[in-house]
């Protein structure tokens, strides 16, 4: 897996992160019964591999969608990004076609563990459909697509408006849509996996 440089998401310029080096685990998983979605898992949560988020060089936005101050320090996390699509399987879309995907990036730091949620639209939980995170005045803005260059090539080019999550809490279960305050952040970033 290779990140783009200059981008507000950027690697941690220490070369391509490979699964199953360094702690990285990078693989599709299916039959979340609970989400009714196949997934790719990006996982850096227990590596000794970062990636660099200049939070402080983004866009931010409040509840009330008024403009702030970033309100995350720019430097290095670990993460574990899933990435699926709402219409059929990740795993059924062809080359030199473009979904939509649907984006959670869990943040973590090497202290405390889990500290932000970070959502590109909502994935759907069994037959209920969430609304889209951001809400639509921000969602409308920017894009995110995921498609096949060839067969053994995806890339994930993202230029959106996020939802983050600050230190989030699942009232049900861990299958339930998360709550905490919510903060809204324009992201960059362009993921290459070479299969």
């Amino acid at each position: 897996m290779t990140l783009s440089d200059n981008k507000i998401l950027e690697s941690d310029l220490s070369g391509p992160y490979e699964n199953g080096a360094e702690g990285v685990s990078i693989r599709p998983f299916g039959g979340m019964s609970d989400i009714g979605s196949d997934l790719y898992s990006i996982d850096l949560s227990e590596s000794s591999r970062f990636v660099l988020i200049r939070f402080e060089d983004a866009d931010w936005k409040d509840e009330n969608l008024k403009d702030m101050t970033p309100r995350l320090p720019s430097k290095a996390y670990r993460m574990t990004l899933l990435i699926g699509v709402r219409e059929g399987s990740i795993f059924q879309v062809k080359v030199g076609e473009y979904q939509q995907p649907f984006l959670y990036l869990y943040l973590f730091d090497p202290d405390i563990g889990l500290t932000d949620l970070i959502i590109r639209d909502s994935m759907p939980f069994g037959d209920t459909e969430n609304p889209p995170e951001p809400p639509l005045v921000l969602y409308d803005k920017g894009y995110a697509d995921f498609a096949w260059e060839d067969e053994d090539t995806w890339v994930l080019d993202v230029d959106a408006w996020f939802t983050d999550i600050s230190h989030p809490s699942y009232t049900t279960s861990p299958s339930s849509f998360p709550t905490g305050q919510r903060y809204y952040v324009r992201l960059n970033f362009r993921i290459t996996i070479n299969l």
